[in-house]
């Protein structure tokens, strides 16, 4: 495991957003309305749990479908689980109706009230959540023992959620100009000059990659890197503005800071403020590698087993500040390959799939490394800790279990690591056989291209290291 200085990686990211035509007709809200009978687990679904639950159909008072459920056990529940921004939750208010205490993600929310305020049981809005993040949500009414009316009955008609905004018009892609994936194969390095990277390619980078890891928030505010490398405001090549699209590792909390702070709102300023700069300088459609590598002990943001709940409450407070700001912003949980610490799982600074828009790894031939094919396919789907992915198939199925994308923002070679194949021209063709299988569940790659500790590690197109790899990576990922 390594600790990394302030660089340069270029990466690749597909999917981008449409936009809308010059007179196509105006934005709008859709919704989608969820039934109290439609029951399952999954988004637009609502889950009962215990043993009151009872369907009414043909009751009174009227519904549009006929139909409501009751419940009347205290500790009795009904989960939502929806993809928008926005829910109200409606239900037959009645004389007898009770409280229900309500969650959403897991935070209260308050409660929701079912008797019938004037006497007239009526099908009532009784609860609408705040506006959330786009994504998807989970909300939790529970029976309680605080009722109004001596009863403890609740009651569920339906849900309505308001999804992301649509356009009713027609649509075109991006501007071949700026954020253009490549027709291809998905390339990406990290590199000190994308530009002369393109040349010795045949290809053009379309993202390029920063870290933002300053010890003091003050600094971090300002985003320095941005400034120095995106914006055009540095010496040449530095001297444009980049085309394409920001990649940051922004850290969780500032180094003489801990979990406790960040985990109850406490850098929720800080989190605006790096948001709002990035936006200031257009690039409100970052990729952010949040807290990145956060299973090593490397970073003084990582994440631990005394501080997992803690480290996912800063998490899910920095994605909501980011997409305040922003609903483009793409924020990443962003683990390293394995963990250097002793039986820890990296899934449990998970914060929640409502506040997790892509899995990130970072996948270097190391711990193991994989010298032939054998090895390789030994490691596949390798865990360790109880569970915990290490081989990349591993990691593939957790991204798809959470149904997220995957990203690789950090991979190479590690020739210090395995000093018997060193120039590792195997791994390269392996890593890029799995981008190609991957589909679109791939968010982007980024080979490592930099000098980072002994000469010729990562190398595969400077100071002339590792020539078979070098060969391996033209072949797989070039035009020449």
């Amino acid at each position: 495991m390594r600790k990394r200085p302030l660089i340069l990686t270029v990466l690749t990211v597909a999917g981008l957003a449409a936009v809308q035509l010059p007179g196509a007709s105006p934005a709008m809200a859709a919704t989608v309305t969820i039934q109290d009978t439609q029951a399952g687990t999954g988004i637009n679904q609502v889950e009962y749990t215990g043993s009151s639950w009872t369907r009414c159909g043909g009751c009174g008072p009227a519904t549009d479908d006929a139909s409501f459920y009751y419940g009347y056990t205290v500790g009795d529940s009904f989960t939502l689980r929806f993809d928008g921004t926005q829910i109200a939750v409606w239900g037959p208010t009645d004389n007898g109706g009770g409280i229900a205490d309500v969650t959403v993600d897991g935070a209260a929310a308050g409660t929701a009230d079912f008797q019938a305020t004037d006497g007239t049981p009526a099908d009532t809005q009784v609860w609408t959540s705040a506006v959330l993040p786009a994504g998807e949500h989970t909300v939790v009414f529970t029976i309680s023992s605080a009722t109004n009316s001596g009863s403890n009955v609740v009651l569920l008609d339906k849900a309505t959620v308001t999804t992301d905004v649509l356009s009713t018009g027609p649509q075109l892609p991006p501007d071949p100009s700026a954020h253009k994936p490549n027709p291809d194969k998905l390339i990406g390095a990290g590199v000190e000059d994308p530009y002369e990277f393109d040349a010795w390619l045949g290809r053009n980078l379309q993202v390029w990659q920063t870290w933002n890891n300053y010890p003091a928030w003050s600094t971090m505010e300002n985003v320095p890197p941005i400034h120095q490398y995106f914006t055009g405001e540095g010496p040449a090549p530095f001297d444009k503005k980049f085309p394409g699209r920001v990649e940051m590792g922004q850290p969780l909390f500032a180094a003489d800071e801990t979990t406790a702070n960040c985990a109850t709102g406490g850098d929720d300023a800080h989190y605006t403020a790096v948001a709002q700069a990035m936006e200031d300088l257009g690039e409100g459609d970052a990729i952010i590698r949040l807290g990145w590598e956060q299973n090593g002990d490397w970073f003084w943001w990582h994440a631990t087993t005394a501080n997992d709940a803690q480290w996912a409450s800063c998490f899910r407070h920095a994605y909501t500040a980011f997409k305040n700001v922003d609903k483009r912003f793409v924020i990443e949980w962003n683990a390293n390959k394995g963990t250097d610490m002793a039986n820890y799982d990296s899934r449990g600074n998970w914060p929640g799939d409502n506040y997790v828009d892509a899995v990130g790894v970072d996948f270097y031939d190391q711990y193991p490394p994989y010298p032939d094919q054998a090895a390789w396919d030994a490691d596949y789907n390798s865990t360790q800790n109880g569970g915990s992915p290490t081989g990349i198939g591993s990691w593939i199925a957790f991204a798809k279990a959470h149904d997220k994308k995957i990203d690789f923002p950090e991979w190479g070679l590690n020739g210090q690591n395995d000093p018997t194949r060193p120039d590792n021209d195997l791994f390269i063709d392996d890593m890029a056989k799995t981008f190609d299988k991957l589909g679109a569940q791939l968010l982007e790659q980024s080979y490592f291209d930099l000098q980072a500790g002994a000469p010729c590690n990562f190398e595969i197109h400077i100071d002339n290291c590792n020539p078979l790899a070098t060969a391996a990576y033209l072949k797989d990922f070039g035009t020449k």
